[in-house]
């Protein structure tokens, strides 16, 4: 039989461009999202809709190559330092489930692996074109960018770093992308970019403000309070932010309170709520200010009609 690696590269390109995810699981059948169509690859070379025995299986030794490969084949480094994903060279997450080993109930490494998730990173140029020309044009403002899991907060992020250093409006901005996971690795960050990866999101930021001297800092999921100080610094030095939020709906708008307390910094200028990797999009301006906490009042007060609008 032929490799499982083998058999993704035969593909069709078309194919091979539409693969969002590859779910590996021992033992398993391979499942191949297309977006949100869930596929299974057969012993022919083909995608399937439907889980049958004509669905290859992942063998052990496949899964433990694999795995290696992940890791730079230095798995027993990665074993006590993994927190549940690997991001490779070119910037694809590689989440992990496994077993984890507890000492003084703290994770001290794990065992037992038996799935992963690879995310497909790539850079799709102009993904931000329409969030850059309704908000961007002559101005630099703050914002946070929303949207599910692999909604492309990821993708836009890195292609409006880009275009801002790379010359939009006539103007070469001065960048800093604080990169905690690697995932803008592999990617052109923009000619007038600086790029710290590896630092978490407060140590930074904290950095980027005290040495690089940015107009704008990028951050990708800004998820607990020490980075929200942080960010708060940062505006304090005069320094706009573009940073991105998971959520699972618009809904989540007004119930996230990672959201809450980044608005009620009173520095962000619009919330961009993600559609197809942004090429449709909806835009809540947050410019009216924070007298009156909108989430005491009302829960939808955030999203009235005057606030919010949509671009492509």
């Amino acid at each position: 039989a032929q490799p499982l690696g083998d058999l993704l590269l035969a593909l069709p390109e078309q194919t091979k461009e539409e693969i969002t995810e590859l779910r590996v699981r021992r033992g398993r059948p391979l499942v191949v999202m297309l977006g949100s169509r869930t596929c299974f690859l057969t012993d022919g070379g083909k995608l399937i809709n439907h889980c049958s025995a004509r669905a290859l299986s992942v063998t052990d030794a496949a899964f433990d190559a694999l795995f290696a490969a992940v890791c730079a084949y230095s798995v027993h480094t990665h074993m006590g330092t993994l927190e549940g994903f690997v991001t490779a060279p070119n910037g694809n997450r590689v989440g992990v489930a496994a077993t984890a080993v507890e000492k003084d109930g703290t994770v001290t490494a794990i065992r037992d692996v038996q799935s992963l998730n690879i995310r497909i990173a790539r850079e799709e140029r102009g993904c931000a074109r329409g969030v850059l020309n309704t908000l961007f044009v002559g101005r630099l403002p703050s914002i946070i960018v929303a949207a599910p899991p692999g909604g492309g907060k990821t993708t836009v992020l890195r292609d409006l770093a880009r275009a801002l250093s790379g010359g939009f409006g006539g103007r070469y901005r001065k960048v800093s992308i604080v990169d905690e996971r690697g995932e803008f690795g592999g990617f052109s960050p923009g000619v007038n970019t600086d790029v710290l990866t590896g630092f978490g999101k407060k140590k930074g930021i904290e950095i980027a403000v005290r040495t690089l001297s940015p107009e704008l800092i990028v951050c990708d999921e800004i998820a607990d309070d020490a980075e929200v100080d942080a960010i708060k610094a940062g505006f304090s030095s005069g320094v706009a932010f573009a940073v991105s939020v998971h959520i699972r709906d618009a809904e989540d708008l007004v119930h996230k309170s990672i959201i809450k307390k980044l608005y009620l910094t009173g520095e962000f200028d619009y919330v961009v709520l993600l559609e197809e990797y942004g090429d449709t999009f909806s835009v809540v301006d947050l410019r009216g200010g924070v007298d009156e906490d909108p989430w005491t009042v009302d829960d939808r007060t955030f999203l009235r009609g005057d606030r919010y609008f949509t671009g492509s």
